[in-house]
């Protein structure tokens, strides 16, 4: 299919199954430069149509198809390539970028070239591709790279323009360059099971439970009504225990990191370990779309079905916003998380779904309640509304002391709130007397800004660590640019 929009050619549409029953569907649109900006040096032709085909190869040079670009004397050559998507482009769709160059370098030892993408919001240059020992010498050779993004509008300038940058080290010689395009990849997926997901299990839990966050097993006894505990670190006797006074009891685990702590950890390929988990020594994300971690989860919802768990709290399950070293697209990680929800109800289990407020409504299907962190604190707890509307239980933590106004608040919307240091070795609960849930907040604190969703507090989570005994939470925070 061919479709033309002012410099944008639809060149293709690739379709395929994934093993874990996505259909994937991506659709490459070219754009080619509009304009060349000098910095310093010169260029042979101020055509940049030239640089629409790709017909050079071997050694021979055609100057009614190139450009060459000369450094300017006893500097470096640095220009600006302007590209400018179409208005019609829907953007949120794209999910990687595809850098191809047919270029012709002099020389290697003596000279370095390098293409870099203008990163608007984090105000950088980004590599694209350079000069590399594979790179060929005196001939021309096609430079190509596909780069994983998160959001396009991370690279568009406010003139709506992507901007790539080619520098060169020194003037030792030129380049010639006879082609460039930057293609869009605009990505869909959506999970297709082979067979229908199995019903969640019969509800014990119910919006407004109290509960307690107790990971460390530090809590003395329990007169909440739901229990969090690790599923490592507590037996199955003590589980039994808990259960006996009539007790909802909920397992932790991390579903998204590699804990060098576990039982389990040689189960780990090396291939599927990325990047640390934040500053914490011996935790680092994993690879949610290997086939050996989602081996490990199901066995780790065995060993929760076993120990006698009503339900399950697997954690960092937000990688798409992290950096793993796996570039997780939104659209794995709800894949992903369809997994682990359709293997915890095919065991009986109930599944929680831990933060990740960007996809919570996309998901909420899926899940029988909702743990979020800090979601007062960095303006997140409207996008979990939707799990109240259908009854299930959103289960709140707020790294701080009890604040009684944000008690009334929360239970206002049906969230129950734990009120803790980080550490989670001291907890508090809000008062008894807190207001019931029908009742109207007053204007006093409606003015100290108490609503859920103020466009006035716009940060968002960046990173998540780990503390004590694999226990995850988001602590490192920058604003949205």
């Amino acid at each position: 299919m061919r479709c033309i929009a002012n410099s944008v050619l639809v060149v293709a549409i690739l379709s395929k199954i994934s093993c874990y029953g996505v259909v994937e569907a991506v659709q490459w649109v070219n754009v080619y430069p509009d304009k060349i900006n000098i910095v310093k040096g010169s260029i042979s032709d101020e055509n940049v149509n030239l640089l629409r085909t790709n017909v050079l190869k071997g050694a021979v040079d055609d100057p009614s198809t190139q450009i060459d670009f000369t450094p300017q004397a006893k500097t470096k050559f640095v220009g600006k390539f302007i590209f400018q998507p179409p208005p019609n482009l829907n953007l949120v769709a794209v999910s990687k970028i595809r850098f191809e160059v047919n270029g012709k370098v002099q020389a290697l030892e003596n000279q370095k070239w390098k293409f870099q993408i203008r990163n608007v919001a984090k105000r950088k240059w980004q590599s694209l591709s350079k000069t590399s020992t594979t790179t060929n010498v005196d001939r021309w050779g096609m430079w190509k790279r596909v780069t994983p993004i998160q959001s396009m509008d991370d690279y568009i300038n406010g003139k709506g323009d992507i901007v790539i940058r080619l520098n060169s080290n020194n003037d030792f010689d030129e380049i010639g360059i006879d082609y460039m395009n930057l293609s869009l990849g605009i990505e869909e997926a959506l999970p297709t099971p082979s067979s229908p997901p199995a019903p969640s299990p019969p509800t014990v839990i119910s919006k407004g439970d109290s509960f307690v966050y107790d990971l460390p097993g530090k809590q003395s006894t329990y007169d909440k009504k739901v229990i969090f505990i690790d599923l490592f670190d507590t037996n199955k006797k003590d589980i039994a225990s808990i259960r006996s006074m009539g007790k909802v009891v909920i397992c932790y685990f991390s579903a998204g990191s590699f804990e060098d702590w576990r039982s389990d950890k040689s189960a780990f390929p090396i291939n599927a370990v990325g990047n640390p988990l934040g500053e914490w020594p011996g935790e680092f994300w994993l690879d949610i779309m290997n086939d050996d971690v989602r081996t490990i989860m199901k066995a780790r919802m065995d060993l929760a079905k076993n120990k006698g768990c009503h339900g399950v709290d697997p954690d960092n399950v937000d990688g798409f916003d992290n950096d793993t070293g796996f570039s997780i697209l939104k659209w794995q990680t709800k894949d992903y998380l369809q997994f682990l929800a359709s293997q915890a109800h095919e065991r009986g289990l109930l599944i929680g779904l831990k933060n990740s407020a960007e996809i919570a409504t996309q998901v909420e299907q899926y899940f029988d309640f909702a743990v979020v962190e800090e979601c007062w604190e960095y303006n997140e707890c409207c996008q979990y509304i939707s799990f109240g509307t259908q009854m299930k239980p959103v289960f709140a933590i707020e790294y701080r002391s009890v604040k009684q106004k944000l008690c009334a608040k929360f239970e206002n919307n049906g969230f129950s709130t734990n009120f803790a240091n980080y550490a989670l070795d001291q907890i508090w609960f809000c008062p008894e007397e807190t207001r019931h849930l029908d009742a109207a907040v007053s204007d006093k604190e409606s003015s100290r800004k108490l609503a859920f969703c103020s466009a006035s507090r716009r940060l968002r989570r960046t990173s998540t660590i780990s503390i004590g005994s694999g226990m995850s939470f988001m602590l490192a925070y920058l604003l949205a640019m």
